[in-house]
């Protein structure tokens, strides 16, 4: 059958030619399918439908059997694998960041809870890891097929995870305090595990990682529907413009002088705790961890930042360019 008009995505363009996603990209790779990449989004594509239907009467076009559609890998690598190496990233960063807090909270008598902590940190890192990539994979997939929640239902993956490890960690870490210091009582172990989840890591994953995330799948949803106007009124900051349903637009100026706030706020913070220490075998190593911390976790954060910035730059661009054409 014949079609008219301009086709957006590998779904789209598939469903013209009557083949799976992934036999698609396949030929467009070995048999000249006319597919034009749109340029600055990574993984976005578009073509005429009239040119697709030329090519198809060319030949045969047979599907490849052992392709399945609706198959996790190949979901991910054709659009999920957008944001990939991003995920990926910030994932990894984010797990290393429970795995080093839990050596820290233990780091002052590392001779009696080192070994037991050491063991305990890979799996500690491999679980927040890997939840993080599931939940931002539902939040992409709730978006991708137009369904509701998927930042709550990520949100709540993070959140669970977290919660999970804490009680897993009342048989890791002790239930006194570790840190000693001069004047002050204080946290045991498991408490102050408890305060980095609940006061540091999570509110970071939040608003840094999720929110921005999410809005980004959102508008990228947006200019597959060509909405282009709409989400250019958006990023341009005009009153008439509206952010898609079920999203948060945060300014990536409001996030970069946040990020300044508090790491002004913890440099405070970290002085007067290494004031405060009680001299130990392990002190150094402690405060070594300590800095280490911040810097896993304003790392996460800059990442973030950048990546959001970044993102939502290329989105303009490619409003401003189909606008213009």
């Amino acid at each position: 059958m014949t079609q008219s008009g301009q086709l957006f995505g590998w779904k789209a363009i598939a469903g013209c030619i009557g083949v799976s996603v992934r036999t698609a990209q396949e030929y467009e790779r070995t048999r000249g399918l006319p597919v034009r990449h749109m340029p600055g989004i990574r993984g976005r594509v578009f073509a005429d439908a009239a040119d697709l239907t030329a090519w198809r009467n060319r030949g045969p076009v047979v599907d490849y059997p052992q392709e399945e559609k609706g198959d996790l890998a190949e979901a991910i690598s054709v659009k999920f694998g957008d944001h990939r190496q991003y995920v990926g990233l910030i994932s990894a960063v984010y797990g290393l960041l429970y795995a080093e807090a839990l050596l820290l909270e233990i780091a002052y008598q590392f001779d009696q809870f080192g070994l037991l902590a050491l063991a305990a940190a890979p799996a500690v890192f491999v679980w927040i890891a890997s939840t993080t990539i599931c939940a931002l994979y539902i939040n992409w997939r709730q978006v991708a097929h137009l369904k509701g929640g998927g930042l709550l239902f990520s949100a709540v993956v993070v959140y669970v995870s977290a919660l999970l490890l804490q009680v897993a960690m009342t048989w890791i870490l002790p239930s006194m305090a570790v840190t000693q210091q001069l004047g002050r009582q204080a946290q045991s172990a498991q408490a102050a595990y408890f305060k980095n989840i609940v006061l540091y890591f999570l509110p970071l994953a939040s608003v840094y990682l999720l929110l921005p995330f999410h809005f980004v799948l959102a508008l990228q949803q947006d200019l597959e529907g060509q909405k282009y106007s709409e989400v250019a009124a958006l990023l341009m900051a005009e009153r008439r413009a509206v952010a898609p349903a079920g999203t948060v637009f945060l300014r990536i100026w409001w996030l970069a002088v946040a990020l300044a706030v508090v790491a002004v706020l913890s440099m405070v913070m970290t002085q007067d705790l290494f004031d405060h220490l009680r001299p130990g075998r392990f002190m150094n190593l402690f405060m070594l961890l300590v800095l280490a911390r911040c810097l896993l976790y304003f790392g996460l954060g800059l990442l973030c930042l950048l990546w959001y910035a970044r993102a939502l730059n290329e989105i303009k661009r490619e409003c401003m360019r189909r606008e213009g054409s």
